[in-house]
């Protein structure tokens, strides 16, 4: 069977954790024939494309538009201004005419748009389900969705005329397709759910150390810094009640990651007095090391789809406290190996108090894990029969 994957480019973030998780384990599959298309050329990258996955790099004019600004050469950067302008702030038709009106010769099974397009200002139309339906020749067209569909903004109008020529849409959870099954009842026969891979690094996790040799309760989140979802404000107002009920110089809470709302979150945990123990440790390549080295992974979030950082957690022997949205039912047994708790700063930092106070709290949630280790068999087994139902 032959397979298209259509994506922007690897880089931070969980889209690109779940699609190299994938691949890496369909690639296991010899009866596939898999190509992967990207746009971004430059993107720095922790995952490894194996090597029976041919890479394919389709158009100039999106590796462009895809491309860090900081990364250009002196001879692109006026070309960048020139596209974005055009494509922001006039139109974004010319560029995708000049983009995508190349087809491309191979014939596929199954092409598969693995990014949300929708045309928010953070994305500006991710080109994938453009470049599927119009660039690529397969039987069986799939586009995929990472988010909560209230959240992306999706109106029955924009599904049914988006995903009209898709012959499935997935959802990465079951809320998510409940919900996406409430706007556009009508394509209820064409969605499906895959949840997400998680991304099996070599190492392994078992010697890694704890950091509490300084006595100090570690605490850690992973996730893009974008306070809109992530709500890194509440986990910083969860140490600022942390310290009022005199727990602040028991625990650090280390804040990987980077984002558009760094800066402004910096100068709030500064004066706040809470940046002596919410500490923003900058990007890293290294997530679950960090999970593992670490007492309890939170999230703060105010809504997910399927959360690679919850899995990987998990993978890591990290229990964890997450907020009550629906879809973190899908990856935490509560009480088992982590905790949902209510969407509040008080709710969240008692039960950092209880796992302080009674650490066989944790403990039976290491225990419970090792005896229940995550695999990528549920994903697997919904992925494959979602192409063999297409293929």
């Amino acid at each position: 069977m032959k397979i298209a994957f259509v994506y922007t480019g690897f880089g931070e973030g969980g889209i690109s954790s779940a699609l190299a998780a994938l691949l890496k384990e369909i690639a296991k599959d010899k009866k596939l024939d898999i190509t992967l298309y990207l746009f971004g050329k430059d993107n720095e990258s922790r995952f490894v494309t194996p090597d029976n996955v041919k890479v394919v790099f389709p158009s100039e004019i999106l590796a462009l538009w895809f491309k860090d600004k900081k990364k250009c050469s002196h001879k692109d950067i006026l070309l960048w201004y020139i596209e974005h302008f055009i494509g922001i702030k006039i139109s974004r038709r010319p560029i995708e005419w000049l983009a995508l009106r190349k087809k491309q010769k191979k014939k596929y099974d199954i092409a598969i748009a693995y990014v949300n397009d929708i045309n928010e200002p953070a994305y500006i139309n991710m080109f994938a389900n453009d470049f599927v339906l119009k660039c690529l020749i397969a039987n069986h067209k799939i586009a995929w969705s990472h988010n909560d569909p209230y959240r992306l903004g999706y109106t029955n109008k924009y599904i049914l005329d988006r995903y009209e020529k898709f012959d499935t849409i997935v959802n990465v959870s079951n809320a998510c397709k409940v919900k996406f099954d409430k706007i556009a009842p009508e394509f209820i026969e064409k969605s499906e759910v895959v949840h997400n891979c998680i991304y099996e690094i070599d190492a392994d996790l078992s010697g890694i150390e704890k950091q509490n040799k300084d006595g100090k309760f570690h605490i850690v989140s992973v996730c893009r810094i974008d306070n809109k979802q992530k709500r890194i404000d509440r986990a910083i107002d969860t140490c600022i009640y942390l310290k009022q009920k005199g727990y602040g110089n028991r625990f650090v809470w280390h804040q990987y990651g980077s984002g558009s709302d760094e800066a402004a979150l910096k100068v709030y945990a500064q004066e706040k007095c809470a940046d002596d123990i919410f500490l923003f440790e900058g990007t890293t390549n290294k997530p679950l090391e960090r999970m593992a080295e670490s007492d309890v992974f939170i999230m703060t979030s105010d809504y997910e789809a399927c959360s690679l950082t919850l899995l990987e957690s998990i993978k890591a022997m990290t229990p964890v406290i997450v907020t009550d949205f629906p879809e973190a039912w899908e990856s935490i047994e509560h009480g088992k190996n982590g905790y949902i708790v209510p969407k509040t700063p008080e709710a969240i930092g008692d039960e950092i108090i209880r796992m302080l106070e009674m650490p066989e709290r944790l403990e039976n949630c290491r225990i419970y894990m090792k005896s229940h280790p995550l695999t990528n068999e549920r994903a697997l087994r919904e992925f494959y029969k979602v192409i063999y139902k297409e293929g």
